[in-house]
């Protein structure tokens, strides 16, 4: 900066350092007669702002002088010191920041700048003193700008007194004159002027001004359009020849120059503050040569012309049209400061042309400060500019000021809209719609806050005050063309569209003059104070509140919300938002305010008008929430998108009350859901209706609901309780007073009293406790009930729970736990015969506090004691709270009905302080042994040997026949016949005698007979054995069975060895392994198993298993497995859903994925789940039960399904359909689906509760079939009574597909197997065998049958029955009944590729499992072994024979090591010509070629020196090559597995046959061998034998994919190779 620019100012520095040297010596003197006086300081060093140059004073920094002036009487319009908060000034020196860099410079930005005297672009500012400049000031001023070449007033310059403030407005200063204007006296602040620029039918109606469909009652239709308002207009000028702005009736309303010319004309005066030579008396009518200021005007107060349409909001409003922008649409601040000035001078003018239409009440400025490059990171003014003084200026004489905030699309609140007086508004979009909920914050809109001004008023700084209609705005147009001389050129009615916060300002201006209407017209004072608290106030609330502490509504983007006409009209009349005075409708109850309790029936009730002729009234109920909106609109803008993410909820639609309109009601029930802890309030509306569908206004009732209600948290259900003990809880409602409680039903009596929500309408959930001395209540399981009390008396609904009190030192309790079940040889015994050893089963349980150790258990009934048998013992150990089963026997030797007791501890050892429960007493009758024998055939009494027998293969058929009398049955005989298919007949195939059938006092004697039979084909031989002798009823001579002769061979049974707490749960075979799905302690584990049965792998599936579980062999070779799982949310409720994966042949696991949606356990669950297969497409079955249907209480179960051909992807799986609802079943009283795909359709066996037809409840067995797309099938059948362990399975019968099933009907003694074949619609015959006992069925499938695996009790104790089903070539057949086991109940069933194994439990719990070989080849048919017919031509005993066998085969075997020492020999020559390679079981021959001739006989490898690939030749493929290369190309199956093997036994079977071992001579055929000569060389010379037969090698041919060499697989078995020539890997 250079010197030069400061000369002037240092001579009074000079000046002024002089002074102050003489101030001592002054000092001095004075002191010398008066007490020193103290220096006034009048500056303070200088405030450095990063970014801003510092003011220079010549080469030095200036200091910052304190403007600490004396007014000393002269006047001044401003409050003192209001400079100190004058911004832009950071470095707080006077000068204006924009200034200073002009200063340092930068360029001026004034629009009306030239070039000064000192070269640079001049500057227009706002000179502020301390008091209002007078003569002097003006005069001081002035000689400071001619000094420095101003060019004057008479020359185009600006220099304007501002009345309103302390100010005087200059603009074209040279940049020189500044530091001798800042050293006036008395000026306080050199501002820069700010650079001003300007910032239809649905805005109008959406503000609730004008009528609607949407908001049909509106401000215009109560008769408030703005009449008797005037509206300044401070903007571009106005055209107000237009149509909408000419006059108010739009009648002869032809544009005219002469805005006088109209007898009701809107344009009431003017005045054109851009002008250099204004009209001060208001005739002046300034046109708009930019089109701004028309589209504004006709946005606040146009009448819309003739049609009515694009109408201003106060369309009754007259207007002033001040010009203070350019027709360029923007110039410095000094033209608004004199519009401003001119505005506030004329508050009161009587324009002469309508009285009720004087001075000006509103001034609406669409325009502010622009931000420039002089003000970096401007964020606008913080409300201490001129302009802004003079809007609070204005503000303080009445005026009520609506300002712009701007277009930046920044937090920058421009001046003047940054005034504390001023109603600031952005802008929304309300997208061209009517309807409010769509509107958002348009982004072009400014937001604050306001920069703070310091004066610890932080309301101040929130701008804007409210937004309004913005965007797409259709308003006047001026016309803004060249005028044609002579030629007017005039707006008439044309209307555009116009964007920006300076289209919202007119709208909420005209609101405002609907608001003064109102106010006006009842008497009502209202200040621009009041109407912009009221503006606030009734906005419509968006965005998230940004400070609560400060403002409940306000936010940076919304203000504190959308303007709203109706409710600004409603708050103005004194009335409640919405519910103003003028509204007919009434509602006299409930009150405002006032609380309903959920769970009431509440009458709503009221009156209306009788001036109205209403024909009904209805009634509306919402509830509405805080104002939440915390998404963001975009990354650089505040959050929010402006929408309530809680708008209101309606809880009851419009309904007409009963009654008369002058007396109506409606009783509404407060339901509990209305209940929240976030809402604001509940609203009541009603409306009136007239016969002409007029709706009236809403009279609006604000109300609060809440529930009474109480939760006991503490202590937990049945916890037992003893001396003090802390009771917690929570507790909800309105006005809590206290908390009560209760033993049993004992008096109510005081807990505790409450008094954090105890005031008058306080509602709320709070926490309560009190202390409880348990020793008030005697022991035993007592309830502890508490309720609350409120202030009205009011008490909540009770809650309860049962405690275990015991203050008495602790004490087992023992009980019995249901009933004594009495068994006759395992099976359920109503009455038996004397001599019978009965097995009593019950158990007891320990109720007390107290664990007990050896209880004695004794049972009192007449008989024999048995010491195996015992009919007392020890319970070792019973803990508390849990239970165990008890065995005692009975040897039930006296007839008769006798009265037995079992009692627990009987001599009260373990000081059980209840002993009525220790005995348990019953009835039970003996029956007296029949003395004459009583034959019977008893379940179980015919087995085989073996047990399945096989094909063409001879078995043992065993008969048992038993005598239950005291006496001997002798002399009898038992016939055995087959039944002949096709015919009715029987085959007689043996007869047997019994001798003797011993006769019993207990139990019963029995005898066996055994026959032999043999069969050719797999399938159902039918027997039956008749029994013939003295006493032999003939009801009981035959026993029919059934015998399954299959290709399965049992090996043997081993031990399943699991751990202590692990238990099996499902079974399935795959490849050679089985898999053995275990729970563990809540978890589910799988286990593999190897071919010799012993455990390998131990995989946890999941830990938080759900007890359902189905697996199935897939036909990929996978295991597949869904089960339920239990999961928690993040409330900590339990859920549970559906989770399947699925599992290679070692256990390895692929991801777990989840189905179904989760659901509490209390509210439902999924179970009885099934998997099924057809093409690839997998279906998953269960039930699914819902107990919270549709929000009230009920309790639904259904059967779905999901599908997918690709299970291991979740994604693939589809959505459940429900194909059968409303099954009547629980999870506790069925078993799992029984599911089959065939043709697309899912066919299910499932069980339903039924008592049709009998009257009695029972289990049925239910069939249902249809689309796996389909919901609620029509197809269901009822196949089946008391019915369990449903089996599904299809076979190929004669041709066609056909469902074959079984199940088990009955338990006990009258439980059954029933079995079917049917093709769908369960016409065919539905077959039973006799199943004791029975359990649980198991199905597998084979290539041509299905085998069937149950269990049963028979005489032989609990016994395991193999059966298969198959068909006969052209129908179905059943075989069912061979015993396979009697080791336990069945548990389970699979089958590999190789094996079946069955899995069994005893008693005693030992796991079991009994190994079969599945497709067993039947051996032949004759009847003697080979080794038998080796030496039966041989003489003597068996042991000579067996001698002299030996003694030739030790001979033979001599001679064969002799021939292949003598090949050797021969063969070495040839050996030199040729090699074997030998690599594991693949040997390849190479031979070399001498001739061009070869061996058919050998494959022959021949590598051409032209050619790099071999010559082979091969022959063609067999089967077992073309099965092969199915399985190693990805298309086999276990199916074809295991035809693989089947193929490759029947081949090495057919080689052997081919060449039979050689015939054994007789001994004394035999000729003596020959001693071997020695020859002269020293070796022996061997006898020429005969040549033996030569045995096919058993080999296969394979080819190098790669090389495409050729050699000789020894391994049969082996299905991956490495080829020896070029080590390339593939597979058979």
């Amino acid at each position: 900066m250079s010197n030069s620019r400061y000369q002037q100012s240092r001579a009074p520095a000079f000046l002024l350092v002089f002074l102050l040297l003489l101030v001592p010596c002054v000092a001095f003197v004075s002191s010398q007669e008066n007490i020193e006086s103290p220096i006034e300081i009048t500056h303070a060093p200088a405030i450095l702002v990063d970014g801003l140059p510092p003011l220079l004073c010549g080469d030095e920094i200036c200091e910052r002088p304190l403007r600490e002036y004396v007014r000393d009487g002269r006047p001044a319009a401003q409050e003192y010191g209001w400079w100190d908060s004058y911004g832009p000034d950071l470095d707080w020196n006077g000068m204006d920041d924009r200034l200073q860099r002009v200063l340092d410079g930068m360029d001026s930005v004034s629009p009306t700048a030239i070039i000064g005297p000192d070269g640079k672009k001049t500057v227009a500012i706002v000179v502020n003193y301390a008091w209002h400049p007078a003569d002097i000031e003006i005069s001081q001023l002035q000689n400071v700008l001619n000094q420095h070449g101003w060019i004057g007033s008479e020359n185009g310059a600006w220099f304007s007194e501002l009345r309103s403030i302390d100010s005087l407005v200059v603009d074209k200063v040279p940049v020189s004159a500044l530091m001798d204007i800042y050293f006036l006296e008395g000026v306080v602040v050199v501002e820069m002027q700010n650079v001003m620029a300007p910032s239809n039918d649905n805005a109008a109606k959406a503000t609730k001004a004008r009528m609607s469909d949407q908001y049909p009652w509106s401000v215009w239709d109560q008769g408030y359009t703005g009449e008797g308002v005037v509206i300044a207009v401070l903007d571009t000028g106005v055209d107000n020849e237009h149509r909408s702005l000419n006059d108010f009736d739009d009648l002869d309303d032809d544009p005219d120059e002469d805005a006088n010319s109209y007898d009701d004309q809107k344009w009431f005066g003017g005045y054109d503050a851009t002008s250099f030579n204004p009209v001060t008396n208001g005739t002046s009518d300034p046109n708009d040569g930019n089109g701004h200021g028309t589209h504004v005007a006709g946005s606040a107060l146009g009448t819309g012309g003739p049609s009515g349409v694009h109408s201003g909001t106060a369309p009754g409003a007259g207007l002033v049209d001040i010009k203070v922008l350019t027709d360029g649409g923007g110039t410095n601040s000094q033209a608004s400061l004199a519009g401003l000035q001119w505005m506030i001078d004329n508050r009161n003018t009587d324009w002469g042309i309508d009285s009720d239409y004087q001075g000006i009440q509103i001034g609406s400025m669409s325009f502010g400060s622009v931000g420039t490059p002089l003000n970096p990171g401007d964020q606008g003014n913080n409300g201490t500019s001129a302009e802004t003084s003079l809007i609070n200026a204005a503000t303080d004489q009445g005026i009520v000021c609506v300002v712009a905030v701007g277009n930046d699309g920044s937090n920058r609140v421009p001046s003047p809209a940054s005034a504390d007086g001023a109603i600031t508004i952005g802008s929304v979009d309300d997208k061209n719609t009517i309807d409010r909920d769509d509107d958002e914050w348009a982004t072009y809109s400014n937001f604050g806050p306001r920069i703070d001004d310091g004066d610890d008023d932080t309301i101040d700084e929130m701008k804007p005050d409210i937004t309004s209609y913005g965007t797409n705005i259709m308003s006047a147009t001026a016309a803004t063309g060249p005028t044609i001389p002579t030629i007017p050129n005039l707006a008439d009615d044309a209307y555009d569209e116009k964007d920006g916060t300076s289209m919202a300002t007119p709208i909420a201006s005209g609101v405002v003059a609907l608001m003064l209407q109102a106010a006006e017209e009842n008497e009502i004072n209202l200040t621009p104070e009041i109407i912009k608290l009221y503006l606030r106030d009734s906005a419509e609330q968006r965005g998230k509140v940004a400070d609560t502490s400060v403002d409940l509504k306000w936010n940076e983007t919304y203000g504190t919300g959308i303007i709203d006409a109706a409710c600004a009209i409603d708050l103005v009349l004194g009335g409640v938002c919405g519910n103003a005075p003028y509204s007919p409708v009434n509602v006299t109850f409930p009150s405002e305010g006032a609380w309903l309790l959920s769970g009431d029936t509440t009458r709503i009730s009221g009156d209306a008008n009788a001036s109205w002729d209403f024909t009904k009234i209805e009634v509306f109920i919402e509830q509405h929430y805080p104002y939440v909106d915390v998404l963001p609109r975009n990354p650089n803008g505040p959050d929010g998108d402006g929408k309530h993410d809680k708008p209101p909820v309606m809880l009851m639609n419009w309904t007409e009350a009963r009654g008369s309109p002058d007396n109506w009601f409606l009783d509404v029930l407060v339901e509990d859901s209305w209940v929240k802890t976030n809402d604001e309030n509940i609203q009541i509306h009603a409306r009136g209706i007239d016969e002409g569908e007029n709706i009236s206004s809403k009279a609006i009732r604000k109300i609060q609901v809440s529930r009474m209600g109480i939760s006991l948290q503490s202590p937990a259900l049945r916890e037992i309780l003893e001396g003090p003990v802390q009771v917690t809880g929570q507790v909800e409602g309105v006005e809590h007073d206290r908390i009560e409680y209760r033993i049993d039903e004992q008096e109510w009596m005081l807990g505790t009293t409450l008094t954090n929500l105890s005031g008058n309408g306080v509602d709320g959930l709070d926490n309560w406790e009190f202390t409880w001395d348990s020793t008030e209540a005697d022991d035993g399981s007592r309830d502890l009930s508490v309720r609350m009390v409120n202030k009205s008396g009011l008490t909540s609904p009770i809650a309860s729970r049962t405690y275990n009190i015991d203050n008495i030192p602790p004490a087992p309790g023992f009980r019995f736990q249901g009933g004594v079940e009495i068994y006759d040889q395992h099976l359920p015994a109503e009455t038996v015969y004397s001599g019978s050893l009965l097995e009593l089963k019950f158990n007891v349980f320990n109720g007390g506090d107290k664990n007990a150790e050896d209880i004695l258990v004794r049972l009192n009934a007449p008989g024999e004691i048995s010491e195996v048998y015992p009919s007392q013992g020890l319970i070792p150990l019973l803990k508390k709270g849990e239970s165990v089963e008890v065995t005692l026997w009975w040897l039930a030797t006296v007839a008769g009905v006798h009265d037995i007791t079992i009692e627990l501890d009987p001599n009260n050892v373990q000081g059980d302080l209840d002993l009525d429960d220790n005995v348990f007493s019953l009835t039970y009758e003996i029956l007296e042994r029949p003395s004459q024998p009583v034959l019977r055939f008893l379940p179980g009494s015919t087995t085989t040997l073996p047990n399945i027998p096989l094909t063409n293969e001879p078995y043992e058929i065993k008969v048992r026949v038993d005598n239950l009398g005291s006496e001997d049955a002798i002399s009898l005989t038992v016939n055995l016949e087959r039944k002949i298919p096709g015919i009715t007949g029987w085959l007689d195939i043996d007869e047997e005698s019994i001798i003797v059938v011993p006769g019993a006092t207990s139990t019963s004697g029995h005898a066996d007979v055994k026959f032999t039979d043999i069969h050719p084909d797999k399938g159902a031989v039918l027997y039956r054995a008749i029994l013939s002798g003295d006493g032999v009823e003939a009801a009981y001579d035959t026993v029919e069975f059934t015998v399954a002769v299959s290709d399965i061979q049992f090996i043997g049974e081993n031990p399943l060895s699991l751990s202590d707490d692990e238990y099996p749960v499902a079974f399935a075979g795959i490849g050679k392994s089985t898999l053995v799905f275990t729970e563990t302690n809540g978890e589910l584990h799988v286990r593999s198993l190897s071919s010799d049965l012993s455990l390998l792998t131990d995989t946890l599936v999941d830990d938080n298993w759900a007890g359902e579980l189905t697996v199935f062999e897939r036909s990929d070779g996978l295991v597949h497995a869904a089960w339920t799982s239990r999961v928690e949310n993040q409330q900590g409720s339990s859920l549970n859903d559906v989770a399947m994966t699925s599992f290679s042949e070692t256990g390895q696991m692929l991801p777990v994925h989840h189905h179904l949606t989760p659901i509490k356990i209390s509210e439902g669950q999924y179970w009885g789940l099934d998997i099924a297969e057809e093409d690839g497409l997998y279906v998953l079955s269960g039930y699914y039960r819902n107990i919270s249907t549709g929000g009230s209480w009920s309790d639904t179960t259904s059967i779905f399904s999901i599908q997918s051909s690709t299970p291991d992807i979740k994604e693939n799986w589809s959505l459940p359909i429900n194909h059968l609802v409303n099954i009547d079943i629980r999870p506790s009283e069925d078993d799992s689906l029984s599911t089959v795909l065939l043709d697309g359709e899912l066919h299910v066996l499932y069980q339903e509760l039924r008592d049709d037809i009998s009257g009695e409840e029972r289990v049925g067995l239910m069939y249902g079939r249809g689309d796996l797309t389909s919901n609620d099938w029509s197809y269901q059948l009822s196949v089946g009574d008391y019915a369990s362990s449903s089996q599904l399975g299809i076979l190929d019968v004669d041709g066609e597909d056909m469902i074959f099933a079984a199940w088990i009907e009955g338990e006990g003694r009258t439980a059954q197997i029933a079995h079917t074949a049917t093709k769908g619609n369960w016409v065919e015959e539905i077959h039973r065998v006799e199943a004791p006992g029975s359990t649980q069925i198991e199905f597998s499938k084979q290539s041509d049958s299905i085998d069937v695996i149950y269990d049963e009790i028979t005489v032989y104790s609990r016994t395991i029955r193999y059966g298969l089903m198959t068909d006969d070539g052209k129908n179905p057949a059943f075989a069912l009944g061979n015993v396979i086991g009697n080791n336990g109940n069945l548990i389970g069933y699979s089958t590999n590729d190789i094996d079946g194994i069955v899995f069994t439990e005893s008693e005693t719990g030992r796991i079991s499992m009994q190994k079969f070989a599945l497709n067993v080849e039947a051996e032949s048919a004759e009847p003697k072994s080979f080794l038998d017919q080796l030496l039966e031509p041989l003489p003597g005993s068996e042991s000579t024979k067996k001698l002299i066998f030996f003694g030739i085969l030790g001979a033979m075997s001599l001679l064969f090591l002799t021939v292949m020492a003598t090949l050797k020999h021969s063969h070495k020559e040839e050996e030199e010509k040729s090699f074997e390679i030998v690599d594991a079981d693949v040997a390849i021959m190479v031979t070399i070629e001498e001739d061009s001739t070869h061996s058919e006989d050998e494959l022959v490898a021949t590598l051409s020196p032209s050619s790099p690939e071999f010559v082979i030749e091969m022959e063609e493929p067999s089967l077992l090559d073309t099965l092969e290369a199915k399985n190693a190309s990805g298309d086999g199956s276990a199916r074809l597995n295991r035809r693989m093997q089947r193929k490759q036994e029947r081949e090495i079977a057919e080689i052997v046959s081919k060449n039979p071992p050689l015939p054994m001579p007789v001994p004394s055929q035999l000729n003596p061998l020959p001693q071997p000569t020695l020859p002269l060389d020293g070796e022996p010379v061997l006898p020429l034998l005969p040549p033996l037969p030569e045995l096919p090698p058993l080999r296969r041919e394979a080819t190098c994919p790669a090389c495409q060499a050729n050699f000789v697989v020894t391994d049969l078995m082996r299905s991956q190779l490495e080829c020896p020539i070029c080590s390339e890997k593939f597979k058979l």
